[in-house]
């Protein structure tokens, strides 16, 4: 996939609240579609926090996929799942309408995609 089409399948987007990292409170932010490479790293970033992934609930393995795909705008580094897990209700409730947008986006570009033979 180009990087043309993989920057359609994004939505950026203001936090109500935002993060409030070492002082600096963040508010705009940028999700991408997923890939294995974020699923991956997921696992790896639930296994630093000492959960084993066999044992994860399905919210963790969630949040853990989402914080890969999340880009905060001005942050100059990946949001770590702990930061992730500090977010308001409010805050996650718009990454998760961004999450589904892009998951309609990956449909309508599925759909939209000839047949194999």
């Amino acid at each position: 996939m180009s990087d043309a089409e993989l920057s359609e399948l994004s939505v950026a987007d203001v936090l109500p609240i935002g993060i409030c990292i070492e002082g600096v409170r963040y508010r705009k932010f940028r999700l991408r579609a997923g890939t294995l490479r974020d699923s991956i790293r997921a696992a790896e970033a639930l296994a630093e926090e000492g959960i084993d992934t066999t044992e994860a609930t399905s919210n963790q393995l969630r949040y853990a996929t989402i914080a890969q795909k999340l880009d905060i705008e001005n942050l100059g580094r990946q949001l770590t799942l702990d930061e992730m897990l500090d977010m308001s209700d409010r805050d996650t409730l718009i990454i998760e309408k961004a999450d589904d947008e892009i998951e309609k986006k990956l449909d309508a570009l599925s759909e939209s995609l000839p047949q194999s033979a």
